[in-house]
C-alpha cells in the first residue's frame, strides 16, 4: 500500500484516504447507495438522502465538488444527465447513477442547472466557471487574479 491520499492496495481498488479523520474509506465494500451516504456524509443515508433530493430538486444552481457526485446520484439528482467525479471513483458513480453519462476525463460537466466537478482544484475551476456564467468573464478573471488562481478554468 503507497501512503498519503489516494494509496491503492495491490489489487488495484480504489482506496482514499480521509484527510480529515485519518481514515482509509475502500469503495470496494458496497456500491449501495445508502453505503455511499453513510460513508461519505458519516451519518445515517436515509434522512440525509431524501434532504439532499428534496433540497437538490429546489435549488436554481446545484453544483458537486468530486465525490459530491455519489451524493447527488444516490437522490436521484443525476439521473439522465453527464456527470464527473474523482477519478477513483468512476466505478462507484456507475453504479449507483445508471442512468447517467459518466464523463471521464472531464474536470467540469455542466448541465446547465446540475454542474459538477471531478476533484477539489477542478472546483475551483467549476466555481470560476460559474461565476463567467452568471456574472461575466471580466469578474471571474479578476477574481481569479485576486485569488492568485493560475488554473485554466476558462479554456473548459
Amino acid at each position: 500500500m503507497s501512503p498519503g491520499l489516494g494509496g491503492r492496495p495491490d489489487d488495484g481498488a480504489g482506496v482514499i484516504v480521509d484527510a480529515f479523520q485519518h481514515r482509509r474509506v475502500d469503495h470496494r465494500v458496497d456500491h449501495r447507495c445508502d453505503a455511499v451516504e453513510q460513508a461519505d456524509l458519516g451519518v445515517g443515508g436515509d434522512l440525509v438522502g431524501r434532504e439532499v433530493a428534496a433540497q437538490g430538486a429546489a435549488c436554481e444552481y446545484l453544483l458537486s465538488v468530486c465525490t459530491g457526485a455519489l451524493v447527488l446520484a444516490c437522490a436521484g439528482l443525476l439521473d439522465g444527465l453527464a456527470a464527473t467525479t474523482h477519478h477513483l471513483a468512476f466505478n462507484e458513480l456507475r453504479a449507483v447513477a445508471p442512468h447517467t453519462a459518466i464523463r471521464e476525463g472531464a474536470r467540469i460537466v455542466d448541465n446547465g442547472r446540475v454542474i459538477l466537478s471531478s476533484g477539489v482544484s477542478a472546483g475551483i475551476d467549476m466555481s470560476l466557471h460559474v461565476v463567467a456564467r452568471l456574472l461575466g468573464e471580466d469578474l471571474a478573471l479578476e477574481t481569479a487574479r485576486y485569488m492568485e488562481y493560475e488554473g485554466d478554468w476558462h479554456r473548459t
